[in-house]
């Protein structure tokens, strides 16, 4: 009997160092597993960081406040309001505040739409930063230039131009410009060139033939002498003047042929 409870309890003791062991690697591996599940969530948050790209200004843009007007011209605009191609545009605008609070006008940016769809953007204009302050009962001149690529066709676009300001509360934004606008391809320094260079060249080309015809008229004159011949004499019309002087020529009379007697 003693030997048989020894043997019971060896068996027990044998058992529980298994089930120890066992829940021993549980826990390993539920510890292992929560550390590789927050591992990959801390990766899958650095992602998100990595590729984050913040809107654009201009596709959120935040609504003006009330009693702040906006104006704005084209100084370089054509007489029917066409833009030049191929340049720096300026536009000015005003922003006049009857709003009870001061404003921090800081950045002016726009874009080039299509006509048709607004929502197709050509391409952007860079931002211009002010930092100007605009108090109340105020108004402030802006000067904001933006490219016309080259490359554009004269035909109509959509110009749009915002004006951003803030104050310590709030943003704001009013977009001053949004029209059709037709753009032309203005005469360049080439077209100029080319212009004086077909000048120059009929002027060559008029003096050249000029000196031909001159040349061809004096060469074709020949002073002929007229001589008149008659039955007393052959003298040249040029010495009739010398007739009755000294240096007058010597005619001989003409000799007759007569008859010879038998």
């Amino acid at each position: 009997p003693d030997q048989n409870m020894r043997n019971l309890l060896i068996a027990a003791l044998f058992g529980a160092t298994l089930v120890s062991v066992a829940y021993a690697q549980d826990d390993a591996e539920g510890a292992d597993g929560q550390a590789d599940a927050a591992e990959e969530a801390e990766y899958e948050d650095a992602d998100e960081e990595e590729f984050y790209i913040p809107p654009h200004p201009l596709t959120d843009l935040p609504g003006p406040p009330e009693g702040v007007a906006s104006s704005f011209i084209f100084p370089d605009a054509s007489v029917d309001g066409a833009l030049p191609v191929g340049e720096m545009v300026p536009v000015v605008m005003g922003l006049r505040n009857d709003a009870d609070m001061v404003f921090n006008v800081t950045t002016i940016m726009g874009s080039l739409n299509s006509p048709y769809d607004f929502s197709f953007h050509l391409y952007n204009f860079s931002a211009t930063e002010y930092g100007i302050i605009l108090p109340p009962d105020e108004e402030v001149a802006f000067t904001y230039r933006f490219p016309l690529l080259e490359s554009l066709d004269p035909v109509e676009y959509t110009v749009a131009l915002t004006v951003f300001y803030e104050t310590e509360e709030d943003y704001y934004s009013t977009t001053f410009c949004n029209q059709t606008v037709l753009l032309y391809e203005p005469a360049g320094d080439m077209d100029a060139q080319t212009f004086f260079t077909y000048i120059m060249a009929a002027s060559v080309a008029g003096l050249i033939g000029y000196l031909v015809m001159q040349g061809g008229l004096g060469g074709g004159k020949r002073r002929t002498r007229r001589v008149e011949r008659g039955t007393t004499s052959t003298v040249d019309d040029d010495d009739e003047w010398l007739d009755g002087t000294a240096a007058a020529p010597m005619t001989s009379p003409r000799r007759t042929r007569s008859g010879r007697r038998r």
